[in-house]
């Protein structure tokens, strides 16, 4: 059993470093690939000790953002799916529930909120807890409306995204916090919308959908 917890330890602080590089720097360390299979390590060791730690990447969202962004509690918090690379466990959520499944776009999890018909506020997801205000950035979109017809409260949650073709035409001009080239178009979108590093040149290349 010591050993077991000896290497969730170290499983929690090396994930942990990832995230930190993927979703504040927006300088990931590993593949996505490589990252899912520390995860789901840490998380069959959880599951067969009993033990989970405070600060483990199993019971989080996201990351807690560390930049000097204004930050933004969420009032209801911005979770994140389950991941499965099982059809079976669709097939399976499916039977128990209506669903419309839909390709996910890899991008920044963002929530915009209407009011009047008036975008008062933009944001990152953070933590799920807590995000960034990202308003004063949204010159960086192509298609955010800042007024709806809409006059009551409105919240919309979505994903803020640069298409693959921009990302190909930018990523050997642009340096993400590292002072490397960006390594993916889902990193390119977060440091453009939280304007860490991203050139001037990726402004207007981002896109929100819900």
């Amino acid at each position: 059993m010591k050993e077991k917890i000896i290497q969730i330890k170290k499983l929690v602080s090396e994930l942990n470093e990832h995230r930190h590089a993927y979703y504040n720097l927006n300088a990931p360390t590993i593949t996505d690939k490589e990252y899912d299979q520390l995860f789901d390590q840490l998380k069959s060791l959880e599951v067969e000790t009993g033990i989970i730690l405070s600060n483990s990447p199993t019971q989080t969202a996201g990351y807690y953002p560390v930049s000097s962004l204004t930050k933004v509690q969420h009032p209801i918090p911005l979770l994140s799916l389950d991941k499965t690379k099982q059809v079976s466990d669709l097939c399976s959520l499916l039977a128990r529930n209506h669903a419309l499944l839909m390709l996910k776009l890899d991008g920044l999890t963002t929530k915009l909120v209407y009011e009047n018909g008036k975008l008062l506020q933009a944001s990152t997801r953070g933590d799920g807890e807590t995000g960034e205000d990202i308003t004063h950035n949204i010159p960086a979109y192509q298609n955010v409306p800042l007024t709806i017809p809409y006059q009551k409260h409105l919240v919309i949650t979505g994903e803020s995204y640069i298409h693959i073709n921009d990302f190909e035409r930018l990523k050997d001009t642009l340096r993400d916090s590292n002072g490397k080239p960006y390594k993916n178009a889902r990193n390119l979108a977060a440091g453009s919308v939280r304007n860490l590093n991203p050139a001037e040149c990726a402004k207007r290349c981002v896109y929100f959908t819900a």
